[in-house]
């Protein structure tokens, strides 16, 4: 699950758990942005991509291995957004036996509506 964490908040924890418990998944990997281009974020607002990081990293301690935590893409200059950065993800992994699930809040749904082809990549 792509999120921002600017901070990590219930938002962002409780959707994979329920994904977990109701598709009956092995766990869920949390993703944090790296630089966040794709929504307004106040100058007083911004935590910095370490602290995003630190703070996600600690708001799942110990929720594993039903939760977990990646860095994969989420470099501070990166602004590709989760969605891409899932692709990536998914490619990256081609030949591994995996069953991706994209969780995704109503934020990443309207962005998503905008990709043109966003129906053949499913």
């Amino acid at each position: 699950m792509p999120i921002a964490g600017n901070p990590p908040n219930h938002g962002h924890l409780i959707p994979p758990l329920f994904a977990v418990a109701l598709l009956k998944l092995d766990f869920a990997v949390i993703r944090v942005q790296g630089r966040i281009g794709y929504k307004k974020v106040y100058r007083s607002e911004k935590v910095s991509t370490e602290h995003r990081h630190m703070m996600t990293k600690l708001a799942i301690d110990g929720m594993g291995p039903v939760i977990r935590y990646t860095d994969f893409a989420s470099e501070p200059d990166n602004a590709r957004e989760g969605f891409e950065e899932m692709l990536r993800l998914m490619e990256y992994n081609r030949g591994q036996r995996a069953h991706f699930v994209w969780l995704l809040g109503s934020r990443a749904k309207r962005g998503l509506l905008t990709i043109s082809n966003w129906r053949t990549l499913f």
